[in-house]
């Protein structure tokens, strides 16, 4: 998904299945991080630094680990907003916003508002 205001991107949205993890077993939150870090370091991006990390349970239940990382593909500088969402059952998806330095101000909190109605289906 695309952000747009007056014709210009503000920023990109992906979302991905990861599948089912056991709940006993689900992963830290600096797990979380340390794969994001290498993930853009294998991809040939440059890590910068960690902005944010927070590990909390949202309103309806789902574990919610939310880490924003600064870093630069090709030069060109970003700002990655990862939530890592997992249901009761283990269902996990991630999610990611990625937006350039000078969109912030635009970009504001929606990704809290966009994470406020994220349900996770299942094709039970």
């Amino acid at each position: 998904m695309r952000m747009l205001m007056d014709g210009d991107l503000i920023a990109q949205c992906n979302i991905a299945d990861l599948g089912t993890v056991d709940m006993r077993t689900l992963a830290s939150l600096d797990s979380f991080k340390h794969n994001l870090r290498d993930g853009l370091e294998q991809l040939g991006g440059t890590f910068h630094m960690f902005a944010a990390a927070s590990d909390r349970t949202n309103e309806i239940g789902y574990r919610e680990y939310r880490v924003e990382m600064d870093g630069a593909v090709s030069d060109m500088e970003l700002r990655w907003i990862y939530y890592q969402v997992t249901d009761r059952n283990g269902n996990q998806r991630i999610v990611v916003f990625v937006i350039e330095p000078r969109n912030f101000e635009a970009f504001g909190e929606t990704d809290f508002r966009f994470m406020e109605t994220f349900r996770i289906r299942t094709m039970e």
